[in-house]
């Protein structure tokens, strides 16, 4: 259908090892493989 998104998303980034899944209300960064990043991975300063 036109003009229609997913309930989720996710984007793979092909210059380094990250994927971004993202809902409703949130956004979860993780290697390719599903292994979580730490926070100086991601630029979040604040964990």
């Amino acid at each position: 259908m036109v003009g229609t998104r997913t309930e989720t998303e996710t984007t793979y980034y092909c210059d380094m090892d990250m994927m971004v899944k993202s809902d409703a209300s949130d956004f979860h960064f993780t290697k390719k493989d599903g292994q979580p990043l730490a926070a100086d991975q991601i630029g979040d300063e604040n964990d």
